[in-house]
Parts: structure tokens; sequence; C-alpha cells
């Protein structure tokens, strides 16, 4: 295979309490509404006019772009706490703030399997002041058509990290100790090898690729999040699955879990002794590589981008950051612009080669 790297909108208190309301004085009140014994009152309103004036029918558009950002942004995340998605969306808040001038505020939106947050930034403003951060799960969802919105709904603006350590895990005291134990036991015991994964989800399509190279035949069980698999694995409810390693780190370093190997064809830095399924016999390359990106509505300005983009090459580039990248098992990457275009388009092609697959798994 080729090497690849990889709110219904939100309640008005909410946003009120997250921007103060920031803005709404910028609105030019109506003459009805002005108080009669105010004189400040009707000089803000008068000056407010004649600024609305000035900026003609393109006066909203100038407003949102003109000083971005003015005011706190919301960052979506479309998962459940613990999981790759979220340890990787609140780095990038902390460290985006520095940057960007602004605080960058986590809002945890996991209805729907991720489609609430992508309705609000659908249906929201095109302002950039709410953002969405997804992984790969909005391109496999999108390819089996368990999301309502696919990638080319949004704006992508910047992929700012991956994770190059998709591993199997098992408990620390399972009968596996290598993927090659995993594998004899699945062929001579078909479909009782149990297996969480996410419908449509990047762990889906993994465990569809690994049945495909290995000729065996999994017991697969619906979980809804990474903290389900993790406890279902500790518990001996169920036997292996993949995942992203920084959610399971500390189980594995405190020996509840253990890892049999690492999808791909090289070792990741970040783990430098575990074997990769390429050298335990099983051709599934680098494709299952997570890249975590930045969507924003579809009609974004390309100056409030702009900005977006060199906060988040600043930050990536910033020592700090990086450690806290490295602590947290993540390795910082920008990827914008063409390349960004292209890597996605890329991943989309690939994931679709196991549509058919995927959308005829029963379990």
């Amino acid at each position: 295979m080729r090497k690849r790297m990889r709110f219904a909108a939100a309640g008005l208190a909410v946003m009120m309490l997250l921007t103060g309301c920031a803005g709404q004085g910028n609105k030019a009140q109506s003459p009805s509404s002005k108080p009669a014994a105010s004189a400040e009152a009707g000089k803000e309103e008068e000056a407010n006019k004649s600024e609305q004036a000035e900026k003609g029918d393109g006066g909203a558009q100038a407003a949102n772009t003109s000083g971005y950002p003015e005011k706190p942004i919301q960052m979506l995340i479309p998962a459940k706490p613990g999981g790759d998605i979220d340890m990787n969306a609140r780095l990038l808040s902390k460290d985006l703030e520095a940057y960007i001038g602004q605080t960058v505020v986590p809002v945890t939106m996991d209805g729907g399997r991720g489609n609430e947050a992508l309705q609000t930034i659908a249906q929201g403003a095109a302002d950039g002041y709410q953002f969405v951060y997804f992984n790969s799960v909005l391109l496999t969802s999108g390819v089996v058509e368990k999301m309502n919105y696919l990638y080319t709904d949004f704006r992508p603006v910047a992929v700012t990290s991956v994770s190059q350590a998709n591993v199997c895990v098992v408990a620390g005291d399972s009968k596996y100790n290598t993927l090659e134990d995993l594998i004899a036991d699945a062929k001579a015991n078909p479909g009782t090898v149990r297996f969480p994964v996410t419908l449509g989800a990047n762990s889906h399509f993994q465990s569809v690729a690994f049945e495909k190279e290995t000729g065996i035949e999994l017991k697969k069980l619906d979980a809804s999040s990474g903290g389900d698999k993790a406890i279902g694995i500790i518990s001996g409810q169920m036997d292996t699955y993949f995942t992203t390693y920084s959610p399971v780190k500390d189980y594995v370093e405190s020996g509840k879990m253990k890892i049999l190997g690492l999808i791909g064809d090289e070792r990741s830095p970040l783990l430098p002794d575990v074997p990769t399924f390429k050298e335990c016999g099983v051709d599934m390359g680098d494709e299952f590589n997570q890249a975590y990106c930045i969507y924003v509505h579809k009609d974004t300005p390309d100056e409030i981008v702009k900005v977006m983009q060199d906060a988040v090459a600043a930050a990536m580039a910033d020592q700090q950051t990086i450690q806290d990248y490295e602590r947290a098992s993540f390795i910082p990457k920008v990827m914008v612009g063409e390349e960004l275009d292209a890597y996605l388009k890329e991943n989309w092609d690939f994931y679709n080669t196991f549509k058919e697959d995927v959308m005829s798994d029963s379990f």
C-alpha cells in the first residue's frame, strides 16, 4: 500500500456566557428602541448608523473580518471526554490562545456522534468565532453515510497534529502476548475474538482491513467511544481493539493493557520498541494514521482563515507546544492550503475502497 500521513446551534444563553454578548453593542438600534432621555444613546446610534453607511451592503461581512478575533473563540469537540479528539483539542485550545490573541473555549458536543457540532458550524455564522475540531471520523462516517455532513461541506483550515501510533491493545493479563497469538486464535476460533468498534469510524474500517489481510473473522461489538472500549478491555468483556496510543498510554504504563503491534510499515518514534503490523506479516500500511483538523463554515473569509492558519503554525512551532504534544503522544504537524486539500481527498479516496465491505458488515 502507498504510505500516507494522516448544536442544532447552541442555546443563546451559552453563547452569551462565552462571548459576553460581545459585538451586540455594535448593532444600530431602531428609533423606537432608543431611550428618549438618553443623549449618549442617541449619539451612539448616530455613530453606528454612520459606520454602517460607510460599509454599505457589505457592512456585516466587514465587521466580522475587521480586527479578528475580537472576542473568545469556541472550539467544538464532537466526541466524549477522554478520547483522542478530546485530548488533542484541549491541548490545542491552550496552546493556540497565545498566538491567536483570544481565549479558545473547548465545548464538548458529542450528540449524534458529532452531527450536532457539525450542524452548529454549518448553520452558524461564517465569522471564525466557532470551529469544529475533528479527526478522520468525519471522512469515514461520510463514506458510509453515517454523518449528516461531508468534509466538503466545510472549509478546512489546518491539520494541527497527527497520531502515528495506531496500536492493537489487549488486557494486561490477556492470553495474547503477540499479534501472531491473536491471529492464530482468531483463525482457529472464527467469530469469537471480541473486538469493539464505533460504527463507521476509523476503528471499523481498520477491523475490516485487518480481517481481509489476515483471513480471520472477528466478533465485532458496537462501542460509542474510546472510553467504552478501554473499560471493555480492562473488565474482560472485550478481547482486543485498535486505538491511538494517547488514550491508553496510562493503562499500558500501569500494566492494565499491553500492546501487541503498531498498524503500519514503520515503527513510531513514540513507541520505538513496538513491532509494526508489517513486521508481524500484516500489510495494512500507514493510511490509518489519524490527523486532527480545524474546520469552519464553508463561507468563512480568506483573511480570517489566514489568521487562524498563522496562529496554528506559530503554536505548533513553539517548543513548549511540541513538548506538550509529545508528552501526550501526538506529533505536531501543520498542513494548510493545497497540501491539506490533497491530503483530505487522498484519504477520502482511500476509505472509499472499503465502503462496500464496511456497509455490508453486520454485528
